[in-house]
């Protein structure tokens, strides 16, 4: 009596065989082929990233660079504020000596301080 193909423990056809290895072979070449694709993509991911990293860089420094100008002109700004405020004591002292110096004078005096 001759084993049935389909029986079990019956061998597979040669061909049955053939087949099922070029079935596997061409998954496996399109699971490289989808690996590699995900390998350029995920390069791809990285270049990007490098280049958003890159960019942040000089944003971060364009802002460090502006924080001290900002800095140096706020300096400026109270250094300006701190002489105005000198300049505004030295004319009240001045009007203080010159109206002082009229009431030294009298009231009968010819001259006034508005005169020199």
């Amino acid at each position: 009596m001759a084993k049935s193909p389909n029986a079990p423990g019956s061998p597979m056809p040669i061909e049955q065989i053939v087949r099922a290895h070029d079935a596997e072979i061409y998954l496996l070449q399109q699971q490289r082929r989808a690996d590699f694709k995900l390998i350029q993509a995920i390069h791809m991911d990285t270049q990007d990233l490098k280049r958003d990293t890159q960019d942040l860089k000089h944003r971060v420094m364009n802002l460090e660079a502006g924080q001290a100008r900002l800095e140096a002109g706020q300096a400026e700004l109270q250094a300006g504020q701190a002489e105005l405020r000198a300049g505004m004591a030295l004319i009240a002292d001045s009007l203080n000596i010159l109206i002082a110096r009229d009431k030294l004078r009298g009231p009968d005096s010819e001259e006034g301080w508005a005169e020199e």
